[in-house]
């Protein structure tokens, strides 16, 4: 039982170990009340106190009751270790988490980015094809209407020249400016055969012209899905955090292709 002048909520809870403690010490009450002390701070896990309080049982404890207290010092001191190790595992185990969940971001990001650039690939792709259809059928469109408007040969040469460079050209924007250029030359071209009813109402002429009206349409539907494709790409580059992701793994914001003809 707590000696007379120990503080009451300290000792109102007794425990096997403090009643075995009581029993060593004997009638010592100074070092009775440290112990009090020690075994509720103990409770709290003040390490300050404790540390203070395992002074004071140096300073008024025989060396027998010394002897006596240092199991209790032991116990702490695993209670201290297997704390730090609870504390140790939780922080590693967040870190753990913290990496998984951002690594998993920045393989979900990367492979997204890698999709979305295999359909702007493949969207160039097919305006690709419908461009070397309609460069296929100009010099059929430049005979024919040669054979009919033979003193329109400034205008033909031009559309032939432009058809050239258009076939030549590298890249989107290269390609772009070409074709924006023949796509002017080729309206133009077809303003002047308003001119010659006889070239109007030729069949073959006719069948040319049905045939280029078809291949531009195919072209406007593969430059808007080409644009979108284009678009989406842009969009995941510029947004963040994914911004991030895309400038460490080189991948860069593509153009949009216009040729201006719809």
């Amino acid at each position: 039982r707590c000696q007379e002048g120990s503080a009451p909520d300290r000792c109102q809870s007794r425990t096997p170990l403090q009643a075995t403690i009581d029993g060593t010490i004997g009638s010592d009450v100074m070092l009775n009340n440290y112990l009090c002390d020690f075994l509720s701070h103990l409770r709290d896990k003040n390490t300050k106190k404790v540390l203070k309080l395992r002074k004071r049982f140096i300073r008024f404890g025989n060396i027998f009751s010394g002897l006596q207290l240092f199991p209790l010092f032991f116990i702490f001191e695993q209670a201290e270790v297997r704390r730090f190790c609870r504390k140790f595992t939780a922080m590693v185990l967040f870190i753990i988490a913290a990496a998984a969940i951002c690594g998993g971001f920045i393989l979900y990001v990367y492979n997204r980015l890698v999709r979305l650039l295999n359909y702007v690939r493949e969207a160039w792709s097919g305006i690709d094809v419908q461009l070397k259809k309609r460069h296929d059928m100009i010099p059929l469109l430049v005979s024919t209407v040669q054979g009919y408007a033979g003193h329109e040969r400034n205008l033909l040469e031009a559309v032939t020249a432009l058809r050239v460079r258009a076939m030549s050209a590298s890249g989107v924007r290269e390609s772009e400016e070409a074709e924006a250029e023949l796509s002017k030359a080729l309206g133009k071209l077809f303003v002047v055969v308003e001119n010659y009813p006889v070239l109007k109402a030729s069949q073959n002429f006719l069948e040319l012209q049905r045939d280029i009206s078809g291949v531009e349409n195919d072209l406007q539907k593969a430059r808007r899905y080409y644009n979108g494709t284009v678009r989406n790409y842009n969009i995941l580059i510029g947004q963040f955090p994914s911004s991030l992701v895309a400038k460490a793994t080189n991948h860069h914001r593509q153009e949009f292709f216009d040729i201006g003809n719809e």
